[in-house]
């Protein structure tokens, strides 16, 4: 226990470190690896089973959100297969090359051993991918659902290369898989009646276990196993209130994956210097799969998004490194280069995503370019402001409470905007005047009337959209009143600072709004004042 309490500590003070500077703590974490690699720390059983449980709780949690039928949809599924595909060709080209300068550890290199390095650095890193998403809050838009779906199908062929190259024909028994969806209707009144605490905490950790368990038993990939049973209870209220519940949970299980990457080597001369140089190749992959998605008449804004999102290393490679080198193609040395190209993905990745916004504004006509002539945004409605005059960008709970308030004092003169399709569907049917929009969409921005919209309230989830959206409000230079919602206390002043005027901490209107409606039931005049912080 005194060694796992050694690198916890070692976890939390470089991942701190690493957030005060404005970089994910994972990276953090995965420096943690290689410094406790370094000290000769044991790797202990206790690290790799909670490395085990914490993706097996991340794909779960992806399978509670997803929608099969996306993961159908031309750009996502010819888009996975032409990325690929490219990326293979690009990386395997690449090294070859290099592998004729005579480098070390590239000269003695095969043309098999090439083809296995370069699949391996096809794929995308889901770990890391759904983490990105997650925190601007951009999961359930376009660009996160294609993001996830490509995701998905990586994680799918990756099953068929370990399932081949591991000779491991799965048992008969796995065709009776087939027979899983039957199940949903009893799995989710399971799931209704377990209640918001404990008990539907347990229900989330026990099926992603029974689905890794049953997939291995029959010979299949675990991992397939729990993202499978997340599926099969998706699409539901309840699922999703799972998988709020879950995050956490699987948040910690993680640092143990990140801390696992950095124990299999100290790093030498030699594997940093491939690992940097192959590193150049990271700087393709959001041309790879921007090109990849826009050919499918995907919207070059949410490709532009999706791509940057995917663009890093994924910790599979390591499984196929491992596979690999227990099968003696390659050398033990490239399962560390692998190792350090993620890690250097994972940083490149941070930076890249952190400026997305940015980049897209200084390059969008290059984007553009990069587009398809045959684009279409189907999914997109128009927004019809005519005679608005208020705009609430973020239509979850506080944004619809707020349309609802203000509707009854000015019928007709508020309209809504969201990126989620279901959500929209849902306020469709409660007949409020809501469109399917992405606030980081440039264009929305400048299609806006002048005069015509004079109040816009941001209660986007992600902080960073909150403060686009802002900027773009002032690049307009118009006479709109700016209001802001921000989740903690130091937002506000940064929200500020960009330019909204009013800004309100959601629980500290909540206990307002709770005390005001006491003092009113109870026929006391006193009242406290609801203003902007």
């Amino acid at each position: 226990m005194a060694l796992d309490s050694i690198w916890l500590g070692i976890a939390f003070a470089l991942g701190y470190v690493f957030k005060r500077i404005n970089l994910p703590p994972m990276l953090g974490f995965l420096l943690s690896g290689f410094v406790l690699n370094a000290t000769n720390a044991e790797h202990s059983e206790l690290l790799e089973g909670i490395a085990d449980i914490g993706v097996l709780l991340l794909l779960y949690t992806i399978g509670l959100k997803i929608n099969i039928k996306t993961l159908a949809e031309k750009a996502i599924f010819g888009g996975t297969l032409l990325s690929t595909s490219i990326s293979v060709v690009v990386s395997f080209g690449f090294i070859w090359l290099i592998s004729l300068v005579g480098l070390p550890l590239f000269t003695d290199l095969t043309l098999a051993q090439i083809s296995i390095i370069a699949f391996a650095l096809s794929f995308s890193s889901t770990v890391f991918v759904i983490k990105i998403l997650e925190e601007r809050g951009n999961l359930n838009s376009s660009e996160g659902k294609a993001a996830v779906g490509i995701l998905v199908i990586q994680d799918i062929l990756a099953v068929l290369f370990i399932t081949i190259a591991s000779k491991k024909v799965p048992s008969p028994y796995a065709l009776l898989l087939l027979l899983l969806p039957f199940l949903r209707p009893l799995l989710l009144r399971i799931l209704k009646k377990s209640g918001h605490g404990e008990m539907l905490t347990l229900f989330g950790f026990l099926m992603a276990l029974v689905g890794a368990e049953l997939f291995e038993l029959v010979g299949l990939k675990p991992d397939l196993g729990a993202l499978i049973f997340g599926i099969i209870i998706s699409n539901n209220e309840k699922s999703n209130e799972l998988a709020k519940n879950l995050l956490h949970f699987k948040d910690f299980f993680l640092i143990a994956f990140f801390l696992g990457i950095g124990f299999n080597g100290i790093p030498t001369i030699d594997t940093v210097v491939a690992a940097v140089i192959i590193s150049v190749l990271l700087w393709a992959k959001p041309l790879i799969y921007h090109f990849s998605f826009t050919r499918f008449s995907f919207p070059s804004h949410s490709s532009f998004f999706a791509s940057v999102s995917l663009t890093n290393y994924s910790e599979f490679a390591l499984i196929v490194a491992a596979f690999a080198t227990k099968a003696g193609l390659i050398t033990s040395d490239w399962v560390l280069v692998i190792a350090l190209i993620i890690s250097i993905s994972f940083i490149v990745s941070s930076l890249l995503n952190g400026r997305a916004h940015l980049l897209f504004e200084k390059y969008k006509e290059h984007i553009n370019k990069w587009g398809s002539s045959k684009e279409e945004n189907e999914e997109i409605i128009r927004v019809d402001i005519s005679k608005r005059e208020v705009l609430i960008i973020g239509m979850g709970t506080v944004g619809t409470n707020i349309y609802d308030q203000l509707n009854k004092v000015y019928p007709n003169k508020i309209v809504g905007l969201d990126s989620d399709p279901k959500r929209i569907q849902l306020h469709e049917k409660a007949i409020r005047n809501v469109a399917l929009h992405d606030a980081t969409d440039i264009k929305f921005w400048d299609s806006i009337p002048p005069n015509q919209i004079h109040t816009v309230v941001l209660a986007l989830p992600d902080f960073q959209n909150n403060i686009f959206a802002i900027k773009r409000l002032i690049s307009l230079d118009r006479s709109i009143d700016i209001y802001a919602t921000a989740r903690y206390s130091d937002e506000v002043e940064m929200l500020r600072d960009a330019g909204a005027q009013h800004v309100f901490t959601l629980f500290e209107e909540v206990g307002k709004g709770m005390a005001n409606e006491i003092l009113r039931k109870s026929n006391n005049t006193l009242e406290f004042e609801i203003g902007a912080n």
